[in-house]
């Protein structure tokens, strides 16, 4: 078993920076958390080096940090807000900038084809809206499942179901409802007991069009656990 030495965060430095020190002082490497959190290397190097950009979505960014931060015995909860607090700094210096210009001629187009060429862009962007309007319609959905992996085994009784839907209205696992954010992303956690368990995932797009994921968690018991028993 790995051990870890439980250190603050420290909020002088970015949540990357502070993840990547975790890990090096601890002696591990990429590949060795990638493989414990059964996330991708490039993910993990991408929120090392603050790339969020290259995560697939708001939702895998919060958890797989949180997830990264759990496993360096850091502080979850601190790690997801000094998280949004880089992304809302980021944001806000973004809006904030803005390059000089200069305008030294200034041309005026006739009103009669200004209105003509607002027309035309309209129609276009109409027929645009409509085709793609149409495509979405009669797209079959997908899923992208990140968490669990198709046959997982683990002895932490909680599993973290973490994916993205796209052209979907309605998401189940096993039958029930499972909520969806805004752009397709959800994750929900589920406490099971000792042993297998068949998680079905479907989704269901317009027009009753339906695709499924299946994955297979098996719950194992700690060997502590075992022994005891076998004592008793």
């Amino acid at each position: 078993m790995i051990s870890f030495v439980s250190k603050p965060i420290l909020t002088s430095q970015t949540i990357g920076e502070q993840l990547k020190k975790a890990r090096q002082g601890a002696g591990l490497s990429l590949a060795a958390i990638s493989a414990r959190l059964r996330i991708k290397e490039c993910y993990l190097n991408a929120i090392e080096l603050g790339m969020y950009s290259e995560l697939p979505g708001e939702v895998y960014a919060l958890e797989f940090i949180k997830k990264y931060a759990q496993i360096l015995r850091l502080d979850p909860k601190k790690a997801s807000k000094l998280y949004k607090q880089e992304r809302s700094s980021s944001e806000n210096f973004g809006q904030s900038w803005h390059l000089p210009h200069s305008v030294t001629y200034q041309f005026k187009w006739p009103s009669r084809i200004i209105g003509k060429g607002m027309m035309l862009s309209g129609a276009i962007a109409a027929v645009i809206y409509v085709l793609i309007l149409g495509f979405n319609m009669l797209a079959s959905p997908t899923i992208e499942i990140a968490s669990p992996a198709r046959y997982f085994e683990t002895s932490d009784s909680k599993v973290v179901v973490l994916g993205k839907a796209r052209s979907a209205q309605e998401l189940y696992l096993n039958g029930q409802a499972l909520a969806m954010f805004q752009d397709g992303s959800f994750s929900e956690s589920y406490s099971l007991a000792h042993g297998s368990h068949l998680f079905r995932i479907t989704a269901v797009g317009r027009f009753g069009k339906k695709v499924t994921e299946y994955r297979v968690i098996v719950i194992q018991q700690d060997k502590d656990e075992n022994l005891v028993l076998n004592n008793e």
